[in-house]
This record gives C-alpha cells, sequence and structure tokens, in this order.
C-alpha cells in the first residue's frame, strides 16, 4: 500500500522554477541522505465469506500509525540509484464488529530502483527487520503507500495545469510484475511550494498469508485491484515532499483456509491517509 492504505515519500529533489512560471522538478538523490515521514491511517469497510447459508457480510474498522525512514543507499550508474523505504515504527490494526475479525497491520519494508525524473524501474519487498514484524498477511501495502506519494516528473518545464502520466512496475512474491497507472496535475506554484493533484489505479498482486477470523487464525489468499487519489506538497527549495492526503478504494479477492476446505470471501474499504515531513 500507497500504499497498505500506508503513507511515504522519497529523498531529496531539486526543482528549479523559471521565470515563466513553470517549474522543472527533479529528485535529488544523493546517497547517504535520507528523510524521515510519518503517517496516518483510516479505514472502513467490510468482508464477506461465504458460506452453506450464503454470504455473511463482516464490517470492520482499520487504524494505524507509522514512522517511516526514506534512504538513498545506491549509484548504479546511468542516473539510477537503489532508495530504501523502512518502517521505524508502527502500530494500530483492523478489527469487526464484536472482536470477529482482528489482525494487526502487517509493516511492510520495500525499495525501488528510480531515477531524477521519479521513473521507477524496479519495487521490491525486502525481508523486515525483526522489530518491524507484522501478521503474515501481506497485501502489498508497502506498494499502495507509495502509489499516493510517487508523482514521478517530467523532462520538460510544467507550468499550472500542466499533467503528465508515469507507469510503475509493482513486483508480487511470486515474481510476477503488474503496473500501476498514475495521472499529476500540477495545480499551482506558490513560491517554493508546487501542489500536484495525483490519481492512480493498480492491481493487487496475489499474495498469501494468515489472519485472525472469529478467533481462529487461518491460511489466507488474496487478490485485488485499487484506484486513489491525493494532493502532493512538494518544497521545490529543498527538494522534498512536505506532506500528501488521499483516500483510496480497495477491492479484493480471498481464499480463506479452514477445516472444511477454503472458503471464498470478498472485501471492499475506503482508506484515509495522510502523510507529512517529520522534522528532526
Amino acid at each position: 500500500m500507497s500504499k497498505k492504505v500506508w503513507a511515504t515519500g522519497l529523498a531529496l529533489a531539486l526543482a528549479v522554477v523559471t521565470a515563466a512560471g513553470a517549474a522543472q522538478l527533479r529528485y535529488r538523490l544523493v546517497v547517504g541522505e535520507a528523510l524521515r515521514y510519518q503517517s496516518t491511517i483510516a479505514a472502513e469497510g467490510s468482508m464477506t465469506v461465504e458460506g452453506p447459508l450464503g454470504g455473511q457480510a463482516l464490517p470492520f474498522t482499520i487504524s494505524a500509525e507509522e514512522t517511516r525512514s526514506l534512504k538513498v543507499v545506491e549509484n548504479v550508474g546511468e542516473g539510477r540509484f537503489w532508495v530504501e523505504s523502512r518502517c521505524l515504527k508502527a502500530k494500530g490494526g483492523a478489527k469487526g464488529v464484536d472482536g470477529a475479525t482482528d489482525a494487526n497491520m502487517p509493516a511492510v519494508d520495500y525499495r525501488m530502483k528510480m531515477d531524477h525524473l521519479g521513473n521507477v524501474f524496479e519495487m521490491e519487498q525486502m525481508k523486515a527487520k525483526d522489530n518491524n514484524k507484522g501478521p503474515e498477511v501481506d497485501l502489498n501495502l508497502g506498494s499502495l503507500t507509495a502509489l499516493g506519494q510517487l508523482t514521478g516528473f517530467p523532462a520538460e518545464d510544467v507550468a499550472p495545469g500542466g499533467t503528465w502520466d508515469k507507469e510503475i512496475p509493482l513486483k508480487g512474491k511470486d515474481g510476477k510484475v503488474v503496473k500501476a497507472k498514475v495521472h499529476c496535475k500540477l495545480i499551482s506554484l506558490n513560491g517554493d511550494e508546487a501542489k500536484i493533484a495525483v490519481t492512480y489505479e493498480t492491481p493487487i498482486p496475489v499474495t498469501e498469508g494468515r489472519m485472525r477470523l472469529a478467533g481462529m487464525e487461518l491460511p489466507i489468499r488474496v487478490e485485488g485491484k485499487a484506484d486513489g487519489k491525493s494532493t502532493t506538497l512538494w518544497h521545490m527549495a529543498r527538494g522534498c515532499l512536505l506532506r500528501t492526503e488521499g483516500t483510496t478504494n480497495i477491492e479484493m479477492k480471498l481464499d480463506i483456509g479452514g477445516l472444511g476446505g477454503a472458503l471464498p470471501a470478498s472485501a471492499r474499504f475506503l482508506v484515509a491517509s495522510k502523510t507529512h515531513l517529520a522534522e528532526e
């Protein structure tokens, strides 16, 4: 997720505002530099589990807080860099009515190979550190989170009202790659700040894990899709994301294991997220 769905930014960037009122937007990627971001997530939805007597809807809510570090770790040449996004601290969870469902949200670490325009050439999850370990259910939330903030930039200068499109490859644990589509619009330039509207849609790669349902821990297989929108404030002089706020609609199909075999289920929920730069 971008998030989850969890929120995040990238490392420092270079942006030059021209006299014509257009902006040249660039990520500044310097090995060793890092930023820290704080995010909050709130979601409501329901999961419908099919059974002999038909579907049973289980409403649930999700809440989470996260502190995340984004660090440029390697220059691989040709203007491309590896950037790591690591969860430093997280808390929260999902709960159903009367405790019918509950599960902690997973802390997902991932890294991206990207250039100064924000083009993402690879994105992959990393093994979480022990202190970040969450439950086994992994809904690719780290990737979804990234979508809410990875605007990417065009090579040419952009004036208010200008638009551009990007694609971001997302790799699931099965090694298969799907592409997220991102559309951006520069809303305004105000001093050193650029306000950008982002819309995006992506499939959620197939993933497997475990979850708690009605007091039992069960194996689960998940796949789905997500679409969302966000508004990002980008600081051009410092070249970093200051804050972003948005919503994401997520639809999922699930197969839940049990003593009687797999139970088909579906889930739909709306996620509201906010992220801001945490000053030292």
